[in-house]
This record gives C-alpha cells, sequence and structure tokens, in this order.
C-alpha cells in the first residue's frame, strides 16, 4: 500500500465516521464494515480516538449553546428550568449502565462479537427498536426526563456496546418508548454521548502508541470526520424533528440483510 493509498483510505473512514456517528445507524458498525470488506486494516487504538474525538467536538459546537445554558444555570442555582444540576445528575445516572458494562465485558464483547455475523445481527434489530420507535414519534410531547428514565436510557446505551446496534438509535428509542418529547430526548441522547466518549477517549490515551501514528493520515482523517459530523447531525436534528426514523430502519434492515447474503455466499 503506498502512502498516497493509505492517505485516501485513512480519509474515506475519517468520512464514514463523521457521517454515521450522529445517525442512528451506528458509525462503529459501519466503519468495521468498510474495514473488514475492503481489507482496509487501518484500524487501531490511536484512529479510534482520533476520529471519534473529531465527532466529540462537532457535536460539543453543536449543542455549545445548551452547554452553556447549562453551565450558567448551574452556577447561578437555577432550579425552574430543565437546564440545571439535577440535568446533570440524570446524566450520570444514565452513563453509569455504559460504564459499568464497558469495564467488565469491552474485552469479551471485542474478542467474541467484532465479527461480520453479529454486525448483520445488529444492523437488524436496530431497524426494529428504530421501526417501533417512528410508531410513537409524534405522539408525546412530555419533555421531563426523570431519574428513572435515565437509567433505561442508559440501559438502552449499554446495549449498544455490542457492534453494530446503533448508540443514538437505541437510546431515541429508549426515550421514546418511554413517551417523551423528541426533541428533549434527542438532546439528552446527545449529552450523553458526549460524557461517554470522553470517558472512553480518556480511558483509551493510556494505550495510545505513537510509534504507529500516520500524521497525515491521522490529520486528514480528524479534520475529515469533523466537519462532516458537524454536517450530519445538523442535517439529523433538522430531519428528525419532523420526519419519521423509518427510513433509517430500512436502511438498517437492508443492509443487515446484505450482509448475511455476502456472508454466506
Amino acid at each position: 500500500m503506498t502512502p498516497l493509498q493509505k492517505f485516501v483510505k485513512y480519509l474515506l473512514l475519517g468520512l464514514i465516521q463523521g457521517i454515521t456517528e450522529p445517525l442512528p445507524i451506528s458509525s462503529s458498525g459501519h466503519v468495521l464494515i468498510f474495514d473488514l470488506l475492503l481489507g482496509i486494516n487501518i484500524i487501531d487504538i490511536n484512529f479510534e480516538i482520533i476520529i471519534n474525538f473529531a465527532s466529540f467536538l462537532a457535536i460539543l459546537f453543536f449543542f455549545r449553546k445548551d452547554i452553556f445554558e447549562l453551565i450558567s444555570n448551574i452556577f447561578k442555582g437555577k432550579k425552574d428550568t430543565e437546564l440545571n444540576i439535577n440535568y446533570v445528575i440524570k446524566l450520570i445516572i444514565a452513563s453509569l449502565p455504559a460504564i459499568i458494562v464497558g469495564f467488565f465485558l469491552k474485552d469479551t464483547i471485542d474478542r467474541y462479537l467484532m465479527n461480520i455475523l453479529t454486525l448483520g445481527i445488529s444492523f437488524i434489530i436496530t431497524g426494529i427498536l428504530l421501526l417501533f420507535a417512528s410508531k410513537v414519534k409524534s405522539k408525546y410531547h412530555d419533555s421531563t426526563i426523570t431519574n428513572k428514565d435515565s437509567l433505561f436510557i442508559g440501559i438502552m446505551q449499554s446495549i449498544a456496546l455490542i457492534p453494530g446496534i446503533s448508540r443514538s438509535g437505541a437510546t431515541l428509542s429508549g426515550g421514546l418508548f418511554l413517551k417523551k418529547d423528541i426533541k428533549s430526548v434527542l438532546r439528552f441522547s446527545f449529552f450523553m454521548y458526549m460524557i461517554v466518549s470522553l470517558g472512553s477517549m480518556v480511558l483509551m490515551i493510556k494505550d495510545i502508541d505513537a510509534s504507529t501514528i500516520f500524521i497525515s493520515g491521522y490529520l486528514g482523517a480528524f479534520i475529515v470526520s469533523l466537519v462532516s459530523t458537524f454536517i450530519s447531525i445538523k442535517w439529523f436534528y433538522n430531519l428528525i424533528l419532523t420526519k419519521s426514523l423509518k427510513g433509517f430502519s430500512y436502511y438498517c434492515f437492508i443492509l443487515g440483510i446484505v450482509i448475511f447474503i455476502f456472508k454466506l455466499f
């Protein structure tokens, strides 16, 4: 593989990560598909940190007004608004299941479930979740997320540690199953993502191997992932407030079936 070919492959995976991260179709599953099926073979802990950090920054910037409001309300001691210290507590509660499951089972998941067959099954499961969620999306307008709701949504997020099950798809579905307003669920879901993503990146930093870093490829993938994540979340956020989740559901069904066919033949 020439340096140019390697560089282009890094850009491709950065683009796949960026486009799919905010969408309920599993970014990790798509990156793994391209890595396995196309024989790219460049996924390592360094690269995961780079492209995930780019997505994290893009989503952080997208929700910057909400984050500033949350911080301001905490310092002012405001409790008559949704974004206050209690909201942070709910986010912590929601993050605990994924942290616990990841701590105890991540090595097992990586060893036994990081394969193409698991991806096929997981995409179909994601499709089922989104299909059910689409049926209740526009029926309810309760924007209050309780501690109990937070725990349930957090459990849904922990399920998404299985490759191919979309994190945003699982948490969105969990919130909608609880008959919550889609806008509130969206914001809560992405705030959860930022907490878990930042925590996982901090834990992975200790495993960085500087000797394997391909500087130009990493930098290119970082920029592509950053820009494409921001464009993707802006498009998705506006789309999901007015449209159904069915399109994403059908996409996951088709992708899962295609993977099974590929695996069989």
